[in-house]
Protein backbone atom coordinates (compact mmCIF):
# COMPACT_ATOMS: atom_id res chain seq x y z
CA UNK A 1 0.00 0.00 0.00
CA UNK A 2 1.16 3.24 -0.42
CA UNK A 3 0.89 6.75 1.17
CA UNK A 4 -2.56 7.80 -0.01
CA UNK A 5 -3.74 4.25 0.75
CA UNK A 6 -4.63 3.28 -2.68
CA UNK A 7 -3.88 -0.06 -3.63
CA UNK A 8 -2.76 -1.03 -6.96
CA UNK A 9 -3.55 -4.62 -8.58
CA UNK A 10 -1.14 -5.71 -11.34
CA UNK A 11 -2.91 -8.32 -14.44
CA UNK A 12 -0.09 -9.81 -16.94
CA UNK A 13 -0.21 -12.53 -18.64
CA UNK A 14 3.52 -14.14 -19.33
CA UNK A 15 4.64 -16.42 -22.21
CA UNK A 16 5.01 -19.90 -21.18
CA UNK A 17 7.82 -21.78 -23.18
CA UNK A 18 5.92 -24.74 -22.90
CA UNK A 19 3.45 -25.87 -25.85
CA UNK A 20 0.49 -27.16 -25.55
CA UNK A 21 0.15 -30.48 -25.09
CA UNK A 22 -2.06 -32.52 -27.70
CA UNK A 23 -5.10 -34.88 -26.84
CA UNK A 24 -5.07 -32.65 -23.81
CA UNK A 25 -8.89 -31.51 -22.27
CA UNK A 26 -9.36 -28.00 -21.86
CA UNK A 27 -12.93 -27.20 -21.49
CA UNK A 28 -14.77 -23.59 -22.49
CA UNK A 29 -16.08 -24.15 -18.80
CA UNK A 30 -12.91 -22.72 -17.39
CA UNK A 31 -12.62 -19.91 -20.04
CA UNK A 32 -13.03 -16.08 -18.30
CA UNK A 33 -16.28 -14.38 -19.35
CA UNK A 34 -15.68 -11.14 -17.98
CA UNK A 35 -14.51 -8.34 -20.10
CA UNK A 36 -11.22 -6.48 -18.39
CA UNK A 37 -11.40 -2.66 -18.73
CA UNK A 38 -9.23 0.14 -17.67
CA UNK A 39 -10.78 2.17 -13.98
CA UNK A 40 -12.74 4.74 -15.25
CA UNK A 41 -13.69 3.52 -18.47
CA UNK A 42 -17.55 3.29 -17.89
CA UNK A 43 -17.42 5.90 -14.68
CA UNK A 44 -18.53 2.64 -12.22
CA UNK A 45 -17.65 3.34 -8.73
CA UNK A 46 -15.81 0.56 -6.94
CA UNK A 47 -17.21 -2.31 -4.81
CA UNK A 48 -14.32 -2.06 -2.70
CA UNK A 49 -15.61 1.94 -1.61
CA UNK A 50 -18.03 0.17 1.19
CA UNK A 51 -15.07 -1.83 2.64
CA UNK A 52 -12.48 0.70 2.79
CA UNK A 53 -14.83 3.60 3.38
CA UNK A 54 -13.81 6.23 0.87
CA UNK A 55 -10.26 4.49 -0.56
CA UNK A 56 -10.22 4.48 -4.15
CA UNK A 57 -8.46 1.06 -5.69
CA UNK A 58 -6.80 1.32 -8.81
CA UNK A 59 -6.58 -1.53 -11.26
CA UNK A 60 -3.44 -1.19 -13.63
CA UNK A 61 -3.58 -3.85 -16.35
CA UNK A 62 -0.79 -4.24 -18.31
CA UNK A 63 -0.37 -6.06 -21.84
CA UNK A 64 -3.68 -7.87 -21.19
CA UNK A 65 -4.41 -10.00 -24.59
CA UNK A 66 -8.20 -11.36 -24.89
CA UNK A 67 -8.81 -13.73 -27.22
CA UNK A 68 -11.51 -14.08 -29.97
CA UNK A 69 -13.97 -15.41 -27.47
CA UNK A 70 -13.77 -12.40 -24.95
CA UNK A 71 -13.54 -9.80 -27.66
CA UNK A 72 -16.62 -10.20 -28.76
CA UNK A 73 -18.46 -10.92 -25.22
CA UNK A 74 -16.51 -7.71 -24.41
CA UNK A 75 -19.11 -5.46 -25.99
CA UNK A 76 -22.12 -7.84 -25.68
CA UNK A 77 -24.12 -9.25 -22.71
CA UNK A 78 -23.00 -12.60 -21.93
CA UNK A 79 -25.81 -15.21 -23.53
CA UNK A 80 -26.12 -18.43 -21.12
CA UNK A 81 -28.46 -20.09 -23.19
CA UNK A 82 -25.44 -20.27 -26.33
CA UNK A 83 -23.27 -20.96 -23.38
CA UNK A 84 -25.03 -24.61 -22.48
CA UNK A 85 -25.73 -25.24 -25.93
CA UNK A 86 -21.95 -25.00 -26.61
CA UNK A 87 -20.71 -26.73 -23.49
CA UNK A 88 -23.59 -29.37 -24.43
CA UNK A 89 -21.72 -29.77 -27.59
CA UNK A 90 -18.54 -29.90 -26.48
CA UNK A 91 -19.55 -32.75 -23.74
CA UNK A 92 -20.65 -34.85 -26.83
CA UNK A 93 -17.37 -34.32 -28.77
CA UNK A 94 -15.50 -35.49 -25.28
CA UNK A 95 -17.71 -37.91 -24.85
CA UNK A 96 -17.19 -39.53 -28.65
CA UNK A 97 -12.93 -38.65 -27.98
CA UNK A 98 -13.24 -40.55 -24.31
CA UNK A 99 -15.10 -44.36 -26.99
CA UNK A 100 -12.61 -43.75 -28.88
CA UNK A 101 -9.50 -43.79 -26.42
CA UNK A 102 -10.46 -46.84 -25.04
CA UNK A 103 -11.43 -48.43 -28.00
CA UNK A 104 -7.93 -47.92 -29.14
CA UNK A 105 -6.97 -48.91 -25.89
CA UNK A 106 -8.45 -52.05 -26.31
CA UNK A 107 -7.06 -53.02 -29.42
CA UNK A 108 -3.78 -52.26 -28.22
CA UNK A 109 -3.82 -54.82 -25.20
CA UNK A 110 -5.24 -57.43 -27.20
CA UNK A 111 -2.37 -57.10 -29.83
CA UNK A 112 0.14 -57.24 -26.92
CA UNK A 113 -1.83 -59.93 -25.26
CA UNK A 114 -1.99 -61.47 -28.83
CA UNK A 115 2.22 -60.87 -28.72
CA UNK A 116 2.85 -62.24 -25.49
CA UNK A 117 1.11 -65.85 -26.56
CA UNK A 118 1.75 -66.43 -29.61
CA UNK A 119 5.92 -66.79 -29.64
CA UNK A 120 7.89 -67.22 -32.58
CA UNK A 121 10.43 -69.45 -33.48
CA UNK A 122 13.56 -67.98 -34.77
CA UNK A 123 15.94 -69.72 -38.27
CA UNK A 124 19.02 -69.81 -36.18
CA UNK A 125 20.35 -70.80 -40.33
CA UNK A 126 20.29 -67.13 -40.77
CA UNK A 127 23.06 -66.52 -38.35
CA UNK A 128 26.49 -66.41 -38.12
CA UNK A 129 28.37 -69.48 -36.36
CA UNK A 130 29.28 -66.97 -33.36
CA UNK A 131 25.92 -65.33 -32.89
CA UNK A 132 24.18 -69.29 -33.07
CA UNK A 133 26.42 -69.57 -30.03
CA UNK A 134 26.27 -66.78 -28.16
CA UNK A 135 22.20 -67.33 -28.34
CA UNK A 136 22.60 -71.32 -27.12
CA UNK A 137 24.77 -70.85 -24.48
CA UNK A 138 22.72 -67.71 -22.98
CA UNK A 139 21.81 -68.88 -19.53
CA UNK A 140 18.33 -69.56 -18.27
CA UNK A 141 17.37 -66.47 -17.21
CA UNK A 142 13.70 -67.60 -16.44
CA UNK A 143 14.68 -70.37 -14.53
CA UNK A 144 17.39 -68.01 -12.52
CA UNK A 145 14.27 -66.12 -11.26
CA UNK A 146 12.24 -68.86 -10.44
CA UNK A 147 15.39 -70.30 -8.21
CA UNK A 148 15.72 -66.66 -6.75
CA UNK A 149 12.18 -66.19 -5.82
CA UNK A 150 12.20 -69.76 -4.38
CA UNK A 151 15.25 -68.73 -2.58
CA UNK A 152 13.96 -65.90 -0.96
CA UNK A 153 10.64 -67.43 0.38
CA UNK A 154 12.53 -70.16 1.65
CA UNK A 155 14.89 -67.51 3.78
CA UNK A 156 11.78 -65.28 5.06
CA UNK A 157 10.63 -68.97 6.17
CA UNK A 158 14.35 -69.99 7.83
CA UNK A 159 14.00 -65.89 9.60
CA UNK A 160 10.49 -66.77 10.59
CA UNK A 161 11.17 -70.09 12.39
CA UNK A 162 14.91 -68.98 13.61
CA UNK A 163 12.81 -65.68 15.40
CA UNK A 164 10.30 -69.16 16.52
CA UNK A 165 13.37 -71.13 18.07
CA UNK A 166 14.86 -68.40 19.86
CA UNK A 167 11.56 -66.96 21.48
CA UNK A 168 11.31 -71.20 22.69
CA UNK A 169 14.60 -71.14 23.89
CA UNK A 170 14.50 -67.85 26.38
CA UNK A 171 11.17 -69.58 27.30
CA UNK A 172 12.69 -73.13 28.41
CA UNK A 173 15.98 -71.04 29.96
CA UNK A 174 13.88 -69.17 31.90
CA UNK A 175 11.50 -71.68 33.12
CA UNK A 176 14.55 -73.67 34.12
CA UNK A 177 15.94 -70.88 36.14
CA UNK A 178 12.78 -70.56 38.02
CA UNK A 179 12.49 -74.60 39.07
CA UNK A 180 16.28 -74.24 39.40
CA UNK A 181 16.02 -71.42 42.20
CA UNK A 182 12.87 -73.12 43.41
CA UNK A 183 15.15 -76.34 43.95
CA UNK A 184 18.00 -74.19 45.12
CA UNK A 185 15.37 -72.50 47.70
CA UNK A 186 14.17 -76.06 48.79
CA UNK A 187 17.62 -77.75 49.12
CA UNK A 188 18.37 -75.01 51.39
CA UNK A 189 15.71 -75.18 53.66
CA UNK A 190 16.09 -78.72 53.98
CA UNK A 191 19.67 -78.40 55.43
CA UNK A 192 18.53 -76.28 57.71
Amino acid sequence: MSEDNTVSFRIEEEETPCRPRPNQRRSTFFRRRSSLRAPGEDGSTNVCDKENKGRQVEEKMENVVLDDSEKKSAGTQFDIEKYIVDLEEERKIWKETLLDRKRQYKSISKQTSNLQCCKQEVDLNVLSESERTFLLVRPNYEHICEKAKKLRIMADETRIFYNQMTHLHNQCMLKARRRLDALTTKIIDMVD
